[in-house]
């Protein structure tokens, strides 16, 4: 079972290849230091993964992960100083691009993305954020059991746009958890 304290980790990066890495590693210990399951972890590190090459490859500046658990649910964020919001593309199979945040948009229980404003101390910036559900992540059966492990596909899942939604609404799972814009 998770640790019910909530709990933050804030990791700034250099704008560099080796990010991805850093970043990677740093949830994944985190997440499985405070008791997530394995397959969270995986999920986490994965996404992150995405965000943070995504930032690197996009922005000319450090990158900012934040990750925060709290009532059930894990929170990353990717801040980075390219001001456009991305869009996930079509994911093709012949393309080498283009998955990371199709990746994000099927395996989160929720993302978004907006922009920092000038109140923020990093105005122009933007996040691109995703939560994964803690208690809802399936845990692995004893391989004794006989019993498949079969991840659920939760086609519901969605982004949440700035322009669909009140700014408030799209942030309000990362005020929850503490951060200000």
């Amino acid at each position: 079972m998770p640790d019910p304290t909530p709990w933050e980790c804030r990791l700034q990066l250099p704008n560099d290849p080796r990010a991805s890495y850093i970043a990677r590693h740093t949830i994944r210990t985190a997440l499985l230091g405070y008791a997530h399951t394995p397959e969270l972890a995986d999920t986490a590190e994965l996404l992150t993964s995405e965000l943070v090459s995504n930032a690197v490859k996009h922005s000319d500046g450090p990158v900012t992960v934040r990750l925060c658990s709290h009532t059930g649910a894990v929170h990353v964020g990717v801040m980075d100083n390219h001001r456009e919001l991305p869009d996930p593309l079509p994911c093709t199979t012949d393309q080498d691009f283009g998955r990371g945040l199709y990746l994000v948009e099927t395996l989160a229980d929720a993302w978004g993305r907006y922009p920092l404003t000038t109140r923020s101390r990093t105005p122009g910036w933007k996040v691109v954020w995703f939560e994964l559900s803690a208690a809802a992540t399936p845990q692995r059966p004893a391989a004794s059991t006989g019993v498949v492990y079969q991840p659920k596909c939760d086609t519901s899942r969605r982004c949440v746009a700035l322009a669909d939604s009140p700014a408030d609404e799209v942030r309000g799972r990362y005020l929850a958890c503490g951060v200000k814009k």
